[in-house]
């Protein structure tokens, strides 16, 4: 039985990460939208 190259771990990882990262660059993309408003 060939077991998947990913892990459980790298897996709940990666699950737990990418959020993470939607959530900067969302946030990133407000400030900017932001500060393009402002000025």
């Amino acid at each position: 039985m060939d077991t998947p190259t990913v892990s459980i771990d790298q897996f709940f990882g990666f699950s737990l990460t990418f959020p993470l990262i939607k959530f900067i660059t969302t946030a990133g993309l407000l400030m900017v939208i932001i500060g393009a408003t402002t000025l």
